[in-house]
């Protein structure tokens, strides 16, 4: 009931595309369908799928979408995106199964451990060895000894497998026909169509990205360092006022003559803290993009060590502007707006994704889904709502005992 995609590239791209089930014939019956299950695929391995139901959607690209992107980006060859076109109506009449996640080198190892596999680079099919980027190069080259055992950057069992060719995705998908013995009848393991592909991508939007058209907006939306580098996995997200996203707000005094970030451009400045992602590493890269820095552009800037603080710093004067959280300016405006309403919001970032609950890629199984169940259901318990209350207690008298140095969202 799955298909998968793995793509035969290197570090630095799209290594390996999601696994996805399509129900190839299988009926889901009158029963309501489950949205999430996991396979098992032996020795501890498992990997989970979620339903992608049945719609109709545009696929590819108009030609004013091709003429944003090649305004974006000059530089792409026109080749690469003719087959964007014409876009078009299609409709998926049928629901279907989709990984969850990326086939990791633990999934594949099962695989490999199982039937004795070796890849297409391992082989030497067409080639020997894979297409890389070795070491800090931009340019992609072809390693002899590369292979999803040895992709020249450091993996865990967690990370996606890189490396692989279309063959090896077509080999691990036949695999996972006999493996999992417990599919419903009819239903199969194989590749994805191309409009099943998309369509899943696109869940349910007509912009570029999931989350708009501004690629800068992918800032936030995962853990992809703690990901990458340690294997950390995502257990859940906070939720405040019904968003599960931010935005870095610039903001001036209201009486202020400054009207857009240009005029801020020899002032004095306040970020909340070095490491603060809305008070100070999104503004610096709006002004990285600027072709300026903080040090460059501002005459001098200063941390305040809390968003409270730096709305204070502005309604005060004591500072022109500054960087602070949408969720802190937006909250104490709605419920102690003395300073905010003596600011004014000039620029907001693109929007990011708000600050997740990680674990470490070695907990037990059982204890990581009893820790995403507490954190979900908390507001439902009544020692979970005193706890909550607490924070919500603590949050309005003082602000920065939430958001001290290490833990500024």
């Amino acid at each position: 009931m799955t298909a998968l995609r793995l793509w035969r590239a290197g570090y630095g791209r799209s290594l390996l595309a999601a696994v996805v089930a399509a129900l190839a014939g299988a009926s889901l019956g009158g029963e309501q369908a489950p949205k999430e299950e996991a396979i098992d695929l032996g020795s501890g391995v498992k990997m989970a799928f979620v339903l992608v139901p049945a719609g109709s959607f545009t696929m590819g690209s108009t030609p004013e979408d091709l003429r944003r992107v090649r305004q974006k980006w000059p530089n792409l060859r026109e080749e690469l995106t003719a087959g964007e076109a014409p876009a078009h109506k299609v409709t998926l009449s049928r629901p279907f199964w989709m990984g969850k996640h990326e086939v990791t080198v633990g999934q594949f190892r099962r695989f490999v451990e199982a039937t004795g596999y070796k890849t297409d680079a391992e082989k030497g099919t067409g080639f020997k060895g894979a297409f890389i980027h070795p070491g800090d190069q931009e340019e992609m080259k072809v390693v002899e000894d590369a292979s999803w055992r040895n992709p020249y950057f450091k993996q865990t069992d967690e990370h996606p497998v890189v490396c692989m060719s279309w063959n090896d995705a077509c080999a691990f998908a036949r695999w996972l026909n006999g493996a999992d013995r417990a599919k419903p009848a009819g239903a199969s393991y194989r590749l994805p169509t191309e409009a099943e592909w998309e369509y899943a991508c696109r869940a349910r939007t007509a912009t570029w990205y999931s989350w708009g058209d501004d690629p800068d907006g992918s800032w936030g939306r995962c853990n992809a360092e703690g990901h990458r580098d340690f294997g950390l996995e995502l257990l859940c997200a906070p939720v405040c006022s019904g968003k599960t996203e931010h935005h870095s707000y610039f903001i001036v005094h209201k009486n202020s003559p400054i009207q857009r970030l240009e005029d801020l451009r020899g002032k004095v400045f306040a970020f909340s803290d070095p490491l603060s992602n809305s008070g100070m590493l999104v503004p610096s890269y709006i002004l990285a993009k600027m072709g300026e820095s903080p040090e460059s552009f501002f005459a001098k800037f200063i941390f305040t060590y809390s968003h409270d603080n730096s709305i204070v710093s502005v309604a005060e004067r004591f500072v022109d502007g500054a960087a602070v959280d949408s969720l802190i300016w937006e909250h104490a405006n709605a419920t102690a707006p003395e300073h905010t309403a003596r600011t004014r919001i000039i620029q907001r970032s693109a929007p990011c994704g708000s600050p997740p609950v990680v674990v470490s890629p070695s907990i037990d199984g059982a204890l990581k889904e009893s820790l995403r169940a507490a954190f979900l259901t908390m507001h439902e318990d009544p020692k979970g709502k005193r706890v909550l209350g607490k924070l919500v207690d603590a949050a309005n008298e003082d602000h920065a005992l939430l958001y001290r140095p290490g833990g500024v969202p």
